[in-house]
């Protein structure tokens, strides 16, 4: 018991995960399903033969989402894994390898795989980039884009929409229309419930003949507890033949396509329940809800006079910014302040940079999830209107203030680690 409470005390100054606004993650579900959680809490799906009740329940989340993404027929294949990165992971793998064996039969050179993503994709793009030698090209994002996404234009295949969290393909022209054949993987991980569901106009999925896979964050917007995500691809032929594996070390011979061998099964029964509990029209509510308390939220935010909005409504997150004062004169505070002055009522509501082309932009945002409510976006709104009169009554241009100190510092820093790491 002593020890139990040892470690419940290291437990008490962490932030309420409700109340912590900076993470899609889900941070509340139903007690049913964390009594099924519970009861698969042993359960190891890298097993498929002795835990095949969590197996069966995977392949049919699997098979929920290929069709909610318009699968072109039942020639599809997919996985569960541990979170969106690692699927990110296995899709831009099978990329790799279809473009090595391309060119390793036109007898061209294989060694020097690149792939086009946002400045402001996820960072397990970067670790895709890095851990398995691809080349990265990097889409710019420019303060004059705020978020839309414009900047795809650009791009050979995915554009970001900043404010929306929203992975769209898009090209113009496409990359067909100019005689190539770029298939793309779409990290669909935030909006990949909500788009269909909410926002079915926007096309991002298998409608789009080039698009080859698409993963979603089961522990977001499926409404599970961290650790659940899915990658469907298109159609086998997608799938490189050798990323999948046989292993017969665990009473039967088993196929086995993911990075994480051994991987907990009791999210994904939590997940199964949510989509026969919830299904379409369930999901659809919860999201419409989250609409309306994001439409309050930022009306809230909109009418102190001091913000601009950033989002542009796809998503239930709301993204703004400290509006420049006229005249070009500079507040004598800045977005990581009110991220601070927050944290005082116990909000973790972060503040950010943009992409480099918009370093010197800042932004807060807010991810609104299960538990956040209409009652809980008052409070937010009026410990936001705190904070600014505190701000506005004591700081001053000739001193700078706590978070102007911190920019500087982590500017300071970038130009130290730029200057070690030398020229590329």
């Amino acid at each position: 018991m002593v020890l139990l409470w040892q470690v419940e005390d290291m437990m008490l100054l962490d932030v309420n995960p409700r109340l912590n606004l900076s993470t899609f993650v889900n941070t509340w579900i139903e007690p049913e399903a964390e009594e099924l959680m519970q009861k698969a809490a042993s359960y190891n799906l890298a097993d498929a033969v002795q835990y095949a009740s969590a197996a069966e329940m995977e392949k049919r989340c699997i098979n929920f989402l290929a069709h909610l993404w318009h699968a072109p027929d039942d020639n599809f294949v997919g996985t569960g894994a541990v979170g969106s990165s690692e699927a990110c992971y296995l899709g831009g793998l099978a990329l790799k390898k279809r473009w090595q064996a391309a060119r390793r039969a036109a007898g061209k050179p294989a060694d020097r795989p690149n792939i086009v993503v946002s400045h402001i994709a996820q960072v397990c793009w970067q670790k895709l980039c890095s851990y398995f030698d691809v080349e990265p090209h990097y889409v710019d994002v420019t303060e004059d884009c705020l978020g839309e996404s414009r900047a795809a234009e650009k791009g050979k295949g995915v554009g970001g929409r900043q404010g929306a969290c929203l992975l769209r393909p898009a090209c113009h022209p496409s990359p067909q229309e100019r005689g190539l054949e770029v298939p793309l993987h779409v990290d669909a991980a935030n909006a990949g419930l909500v788009a269909p569901l909410c926002r079915p106009d926007v096309l991002f999925d298998f409608r789009l003949r080039h698009v080859a896979s698409i993963n979603v964050s089961g522990h977001k917007y499926g409404l599970v507890y961290c650790g659940c995500a899915f990658i469907v691809w298109r159609n086998r032929e997608f799938l490189p033949r050798d990323m999948v594996f046989t292993v017969a070390y665990l009473g039967k011979e088993e196929e086995n396509l993911t990075i994480n061998f051994s991987r907990p099964g009791a999210q994904t029964s939590a997940q199964y329940y949510n989509f026969i509990r919830l299904g379409q029209e369930g999901y659809r509510r919860t999201f419409d809800n989250f609409f309306r308390i994001y439409n309050a939220l930022r009306d809230k935010v909109e009418r102190m006079g001091c913000f601009q909005i950033l989002s542009t409504g796809d998503m239930p997150v709301l993204a703004f910014r400290l509006k420049p004062l006229e005249g070009g004169n500079k507040r004598p505070y800045n977005e990581y302040d009110i991220m601070m002055g927050l944290g005082e009522h116990r909000w973790m509501v972060p503040a950010y940079t943009m992409a480099p082309a918009a370093s010197d932009m800042h932004l807060l945002r807010v991810c609104l999830r299960v538990g956040f409510d209409l009652e809980m976006a008052d409070m937010l709104a009026h410990h936001l209107e705190q904070v600014i009169s505190k701000l506005e009554k004591h700081t001053s241009p000739a001193v700078p203030s706590p978070g102007q100190a911190y920019v500087e510092e982590q500017s300071q820093r970038a130009k130290e680690f730029k200057r070690r790491a030398g020229p590329c």
